[in-house]
């Protein structure tokens, strides 16, 4: 489901004029990045960095923004998909496509000093990589401890100056695998009552987003901006609103357990 065999290209529809497009891109110059998606890229590119692992193919760069064209074998499709959904309710690393062909996906690296609220609390971090685990099952994004080969890191997060962005959504998961691994399981971390209070809210707005015939022709217009055909945008925009809306049911109903154990430990230690 969801593989790249699907992909096939619609019909032309009308393009905007190269003039428009032009204001649209200055204007994003200088916008929060985490406010908006950009537009497929267009015109040249200057690779600056090529790639020694199986993860990331050559690095590029145009006018001041960075691209990490995507490996086949890191499933750019799906990566584009969770991302485009996560936009705005955290801070993702954008995954676009040329202009001329969506067979090459690349992750933007975010320009983080454009970014103007400080999001990298460990509130914010522990809400954020929450909400990947119990809704996309992705928990790749971690604070991964040190050890004897180095200090800790944040791994496929990229951070500085209070801000932070994720990327490299491919563990997570859609469609059918969706609910491959058995009921919804919290990742255990150390919360507090702030970090599952933003949970809360970031597991609503997501619902908010997605629920009802304007959450349909959301999904919709995702899988078909990544050129699935019409048949399958329309069987599985249906089927993958329903399957995260049962996910985010069970976030929630999890996220306020964890919120009344919080408030009953905090009972009990005031009580000694």
């Amino acid at each position: 489901m969801f593989g790249e065999k699907f992909l096939k290209p619609f019909a032309k529809e009308p393009q905007p004029t190269e003039e428009e497009l032009t204001i649209a891109r200055k204007a994003n110059e200088e916008a929060d990045p985490t406010t908006y998606s950009p537009l497929p890229l267009t015109g040249s590119m200057e690779r600056i960095a090529d790639s020694d692992t199986l993860r990331y193919s050559p690095t590029y760069k145009q006018g001041t923004d960075e691209y990490v064209q995507l490996s086949s074998l890191r499933e750019p499709v799906k990566q584009q998909i969770i991302a485009r959904v996560l936009k705005g309710i955290i801070p993702v690393s954008d995954v676009v496509s040329l202009k001329e062909s969506q067979e090459v996906l690349f992750s933007k690296k975010m320009p983080l000093e454009k970014i103007e609220r400080e999001n990298a609390s460990s509130s914010d971090f522990l809400a954020d990589t929450e909400l990947m685990s119990l809704v996309f099952r992705d928990v790749d994004h971690a604070l991964v401890p040190a050890d004897q080969d180095g200090p800790e890191y944040l791994n496929n997060v990229t951070h500085a100056d209070n801000r932070l962005a994720y990327f490299d959504f491919h563990t997570g998961r859609i469609g059918n695998d969706l609910l491959a691994s058995g009921p919804v399981t919290s990742l255990m971390r150390e919360h507090t009552f702030a970090s599952v209070t933003l949970l809360l809210e970031k597991i609503q707005l997501l619902r908010a987003r997605i629920e009802g015939k304007e959450g349909y022709v959301f999904l919709e217009a995702i899988l078909r901006d990544a050129k699935y055909s019409s048949e399958i945008v329309s069987r599985e925009a249906e089927r993958l609103q329903t399957l995260l809306l049962e996910r985010l049911e069970n976030a929630e109903s999890l996220a306020r357990v964890m919120s009344q154990e919080l408030s009953w430990y905090q009972g009990a230690f005031a009580d000694e």
